[in-house]
């Protein structure tokens, strides 16, 4: 699992690179509105931690994060095995970068990918009963992940009660040539990516500073993002498997944004941006 242009750290207990986030050229102050589901998770990330509110039964299970910080956050989703509390994965955490994540933790639940500063985006998990870890793993300037300082958090999934699918406002395909531009309105919207190429991809929403480009946030991360932020993250998701759906939440102003589907490992990732429009 890559996290390309996400940076997010993690084969779910892993640690990545090193620097600090801030928010994007010029700020973010706009008040966010949520999506409103009757199954759902409300996270809210602080610099470092996640305080969590809502109920949730097994099904779809919409977790939605707010950055009420002021750094760029994500978020590793994690199923604990029967047994296992919050306790054991800091304790976890306290032996540093262990690779690959124990049995005890099903990492199987896709990722929220970066959330910047006063923005709301969530993603669809479809849950089991039982408790579920939230861990993230962006790093602070000395390269330590933020799930280090304690920004870990758990939440329970009851009981299957009467709440019903989650529908998407809109449905759209990932390839190997990248995402089609979604047609989004403005505020909260469900998005549903469907990723149909050979292979594994992620998807992120974000919306450039003025004159920037895609290059320059690649070359921000792989200089350890050090300076201004050259884009504002909107979140989307670090993996879908070929074949596979990803139900997303969104909440977007009118303005110019750009769908970044991201294929590959290591020296072969390749990042596809297609721009979009939101109308007021």
């Amino acid at each position: 699992m890559n996290r390309g242009l996400m940076v997010a750290a993690a084969l779910a207990i892993a640690a990545t690179t090193c620097g600090r986030a801030t928010d994007v050229e010029g700020g973010n102050e706009r008040p966010q509105e949520t999506t409103v589901q009757e199954n759902s998770i409300r996270a809210t990330m602080q610099d470092y931690a996640f305080s969590v509110e809502g109920e949730a039964g097994a099904g779809e299970v919409l977790v939605e994060f707010t950055n009420g910080g002021d750094e760029l956050h994500d978020a590793i989703i994690g199923r604990l095995e029967e047994g296992k509390t919050l306790e054991d994965v800091q304790r976890l955490l306290q032996g540093g970068p262990q690779g690959p994540p124990p049995p005890w933790f099903d990492d199987a639940p896709m990722d929220m990918g970066i959330v910047g500063p006063g923005e709301t985006s969530g993603i669809v998990v479809d849950a089991e009963e039982g408790t579920y870890a939230l861990l993230c793993f962006m790093t602070d300037p000395q390269g330590v992940p933020h799930a280090a300082h304690g920004m870990v958090q758990t939440f329970e999934v009851g009981p299957a009660g009467t709440s019903t699918e989650i529908q998407p406002d809109e449905q759209i395909v990932m390839s190997a040539t990248g995402a089609e531009a979604p047609r989004l309105s403005s505020g909260s919207s469900i998005l549903e990516v469907t990723n149909e190429a050979a292979q594994a991809g992620e998807v992120l929403v974000l919306q450039l500073a003025q004159g920037r480009t895609l290059e320059d946030v690649e070359s921000w991360f792989r200089r350890g993002q050090k300076g201004p932020v050259p884009a504002t993250f909107h979140g989307g998701t670090h993996a879908i498997e070929p074949g596979a759906s990803a139900k997303l939440t969104f909440t977007l102003d009118p303005g110019r944004y750009s769908i970044v589907a991201s294929f590959g490992e290591g020296e072969d990732i390749r990042d596809i941006a297609t721009e979009f429009t939101i109308s007021a």
